[in-house]
């Protein structure tokens, strides 16, 4: 993600969790950050979905003008999460993908289909470097739809190769499966007489 966003920025640091390549500028948890010391203009990122909300309170304590996170469409749901972030600081818009955008451990496959839908969840400070609150109940969170063919039409040539570059040994979904066949059809059966 950090590549394709360096054509966009002057600037711009990847960190993760775990060591998925030498193009992170750093390997670190981002919600241990200083919230003094790192200040950016943005955080764009595909949290752990599992501790996606602490990364969104440490992300809104350091950019100074927007937030975007890739998480799957159903972020949106779950009572407590009503409670504890829509009602508070709902997102500036949702931008959904029409199409399924496959994900995978390690990697990118552009042969991978998947069942589950992602969203870009954005918010925006205002002119007064405030994030969007709820005025009244209910409410409503602006929603854009990305069209079909983004996916094909925004694929570059560039993408295969950053896929292979930052993933030494990585084999795709699409690929294990064909080797597996394989194997499988290669294992000589023992019949029972």
């Amino acid at each position: 993600m950090s590549e394709p966003l360096k054509e966009f920025s002057t600037s711009v640091l990847a960190s993760d969790i775990y060591p998925y390549g030498p193009h992170l500028d750093a390997q670190i948890d981002f919600r241990l950050a200083d919230p003094t010391s790192s200040l950016v203009d943005w955080v764009i990122t595909n949290p752990p979905f599992d501790h996606s909300h602490e990364f969104l309170e440490m992300a809104m304590k350091i950019a100074r003008k927007g937030v975007a996170f890739l998480v799957r469409l159903a972020w949106l749901e779950s009572q407590s999460r009503y409670h504890a972030l829509w009602t508070q600081t709902p997102p500036t818009v949702v931008a959904a993908f029409t199409e399924r955008l496959p994900m995978c451990l390690g990697g990118w496959d552009p042969k991978l289909s998947t069942a589950t839908a992602y969203a870009w969840y954005i918010w925006v400070r205002d002119e007064d470097g405030k994030w969007p609150c709820v005025q009244h109940q209910p409410f409503f969170i602006p929603t854009f739809l990305i069209p079909p063919g983004c996916r094909e039409t925004l694929t570059s040539e560039t993408d295969f190769i950053l896929a292979r570059r930052y993933v030494p040994g990585w084999i795709s979904p699409t690929e294990r499966r064909k080797l597996e066949k394989l194997q499988e059809r290669s294992v000589p059966l023992l019949a029972a007489e």
